[in-house]
């Protein structure tokens, strides 16, 4: 079923101002049936969507720095995914967007005055700035706005009480409401033990593991008996050995939450030998990048992998997106490119809610040929983050994508 398209996009060393009115047509993107979306998209007609987006992309040259150099390049490569996007969608209903593209070199006066034009008065969604000052100059003006800010690269930026902000930047209650709810929706028929591992010697990453494993526990309470949950520190002796002393007539659920490979291959090691009836066990996707892989555990406990935005050209939807990127742009995609795909897809089925697009896009698990997103709201900052929303199995020396 093909789509049609009415669509003016601005390239990049053109006139940047106003891209004109185009009708998207969009649906949940196909997909082979073992990680299909659940999510239905109802098509919205009764308005027009208007997104901007302001990236640096230095179009008219000169004697740019490596750095400018190398966000003119980011820029343009996301931009090819969010024109693959939009050409890609197939055909369940329409939405009207209005698309903007906008040179903002790394200068933040550039960004307060494209943003004080009338025309961008009354942006749906600002996609960017993609450095610290703009950032900065964009939330002081659009809090007084109805404009979402949606930061697509993770940034150590510090948001607090700014409710309008869409962001990819790590977050632990994003990732905890994706893990529980992955958890919970796959294994909510069976009769499972959790045992959630962190480990505390990672410094950083150990905190954080421990308070995400803290809030799935959180999570899981409204709807579940946290009592078949277990949390053990796999850095702090006391716990040594505890994994093996697990009863082996029940079966487990094993997540293992440390980006640690050393403190993760004993982990799996104490599972493997524990013999309990074919124990589910997940890591994180960094495991896969140990200097000592332990290829024999992953195949033989089938151990898969959550991984936030992962390429593999072997798993065949993202073989054919590369394909088709290549094909119609000459142009081998990068992650930044799979980046901007996927953001214009979530962006397009989230606007076909209609007018509350935003209440009902959170704790929603959408998935497409690269990955996908999960948007919770986090309380303390009162922003949108973007949890985990990918699953790979370990087989033989390949990944294959589950969900």
């Amino acid at each position: 079923m093909m789509a049609k398209f009415f669509l003016i996009f601005i390239f990049i060393f053109s006139v940047f101002p106003k891209v004109g009115a185009q009708t998207l047509d969009v649906q949940n993107i196909a997909a082979p049936v073992e990680y299909a979306p659940t999510s239905k998209i109802n098509a919205s007609l009764d308005k027009h969507f208007k997104v901007g987006l302001f990236f640096p992309f230095f179009k008219d040259g000169g004697d740019t720095t490596a750095l400018k150099h190398a966000f003119a390049l980011s820029s343009l490569d996301y931009l090819a995914g969010v024109k693959v996007a939009i050409d890609s969608i197939e055909k369940l209903g329409a939405v009207n967007i209005d698309f903007y593209v906008e040179d903002t070199e790394l200068d933040s006066s550039i960004v307060e005055t494209l943003l004080m034009k009338e025309a961008y008065q009354d942006l749906d969604v600002l996609i960017g700035p993609i450095f610290q000052s703009g950032v900065e100059m964009a939330t002081s003006l659009l809090q007084k706005r109805k404009t979402i800010l949606y930061l697509p690269f993770e940034k150590d930026f510090k948001f607090n009480e700014l409710s309008n902000i869409f962001s990819s930047q790590k977050n632990s209650t994003a990732f905890a409401s994706y893990f529980a709810s992955y958890f919970v929706e796959k294994f909510k028929e069976k009769d499972q033990e959790f045992v959630f591992l962190f480990n505390s010697k990672d410094g950083k990453n150990g905190r954080e593991a421990q308070q995400i494993d803290s809030l799935m526990k959180q999570v899981w309470s409204d709807k579940n008996d946290t009592s078949k949950i277990k949390i053990i520190d796999l850095g702090n002796k006391e716990y040594g050995g505890l994994i093996s002393k697990l009863d082996k007539r029940k079966s487990y659920v094993f997540f293992i939450n440390t980006k640690n490979s050393y403190y993760a291959n004993e982990a799996l090691a104490q599972i493997k030998a524990l013999k309990s009836g074919h124990p589910e066990v997940f890591c994180l996707f960094d495991v896969l990048e140990s200097e000592a892989p332990d290829y024999e555990t992953w195949d033989s406990l089938k151990v898969k992998f959550f991984s936030r935005l992962f390429v593999n050209f072997e798993d065949f939807p993202t073989g054919m997106l590369r394909k088709k990127i290549i094909e119609s742009y000459n142009q081998d995609p990068v992650e930044f490119t799979y980046k901007g795909y996927n953001d214009i897809l979530f962006l397009s089925q989230a606007f076909a809610e209609g007018r509350n697009w935003i209440d009902h896009c959170l704790n929603k698990d959408f998935v497409n040929e690269i990955s996908g997103f999960f948007y919770v709201r986090d309380l303390a900052s009162h922003g949108i983050f973007n949890g985990y929303h990918a699953v790979w199995r370990y087989e033989k020396l390949k990944l294959y994508r589950l969900y």
